[in-house]
């Protein structure tokens, strides 16, 4: 089974990698309380975006559902026979849709733009685990703001 690098299980320490409450994350809405959305800041120094964007899609095994201008969909792990999480295995499959803005920098010093990024995660089939589905989450937001170097 392939054990993603950014995790807290393989970081070398806890306090290495972070908290668990250093990632935020609310519902879409109430009627879709699964759909989980995040939103950090990133730095784009030229192409780095799509690089970065490459790399997480490569090591996840992810693959592109559709890519828009400012939108990206991705599909993380494999739908199994039973489409449930009771088991919560670290393939079970999710979506994952960034939706990628310019910041206006005028009032910044550095010469490196910037982009805001927002998340919506929303799991394929039905969840019966909750925790292990926001633990899972809180894992794939974690590692996308260690690939973008997000604020």
């Amino acid at each position: 089974m392939f054990q993603h690098p950014h995790t807290i299980d393989n970081a070398t320490s806890h306090s290495e990698f972070g908290l668990e409450d250093d990632v935020y994350l609310t519902p879409l809405s109430e009627e879709q309380p699964l759909h989980l959305v995040s939103e950090f800041n990133a730095c784009l120094i030229g192409d780095m975006l799509v690089y970065k964007l490459g790399a997480f899609i490569s090591d996840l095994n992810a693959s592109l559902v559709r890519v828009d201008e400012n939108r990206v969909l991705m599909k993380v792990g494999r739908r199994r026979f039973i489409p449930s999480w009771a088991g919560c295995e670290y393939d079970r499959p999710i979506e994952i849709e960034l939706t990628i803005t310019p910041v206006d920098s005028s009032q910044s010093h550095s010469t490196a733009r910037r982009c805001h990024i927002n998340t919506c995660i929303r799991p394929v089939g039905w969840v019966r685990n909750k925790t292990g589905y926001e633990y899972k989450v809180r894992e794939l937001v974690r590692s996308l703001r260690s690939y973008f170097m997000a604020d």
